[in-house]
């Protein structure tokens, strides 16, 4: 199994076809608000219902594979480890 066959059969036995804001950014490990004006530019794919985005899984998934197959340096996504018990961002 390929990593992006990986990725698309765990978020989608996790999620199911849609997902919430918090949870998209569980996986993307961004910051709530970070997923939430990703959603209002456009750079996610996503419904919004009421006061609410919903996040077809797909559009994590893609989101993902997109960045995780890009080099260190293009990569917009921040790269963090942890370092003495705190997590650290890697430049």
């Amino acid at each position: 199994m390929t990593i992006n066959e990986d990725i698309t059969t765990t978020l989608r036995e996790k999620y199911g076809l849609m997902m919430g804001v918090e949870d998209a950014a569980k996986e993307l490990q961004l910051a709530i608000n970070t997923v939430n004006n990703m959603c209002q530019r456009r750079d996610l794919a996503a419904i919004k219902t009421k006061r609410k985005w919903l996040i077809p899984t797909q559009s994590i998934i893609d989101y993902l594979i997109d960045h995780l197959t890009l080099p260190p340096e293009k990569n917009p996504l921040p790269v963090h480890t942890i370092v003495n018990g705190r997590r650290k961002l890697i430049v």
